[in-house]
């Protein structure tokens, strides 16, 4: 399957698409938190989601490659 196919695939899956999200609400509530030990583990579950993300796109990518 080429890359392109692997994107539009990966547009659609639904794992995925609640990942990005879950990464729009992290982002939306870390804006709107004060200052202070809730706004950092926001902060925390924003850099853990997003590197889910990013290791689930990568493998989709590698998996083209191969």
């Amino acid at each position: 399957m080429s890359i392109l196919a692997r994107a539009e695939a990966a547009a659609s899956d639904p794992w995925l698409i609640a990942m990005r999200r879950e990464l729009a609400e992290l982002t939306a509530a870390h804006e709107q938190a004060e200052d202070g030990v809730y706004k950092d583990a926001i902060y925390r579950g924003l850099i853990l989601t997003r590197c889910k993300y990013e290791d689930a796109l990568r493998e989709l990518v590698k998996g083209s490659l191969v």
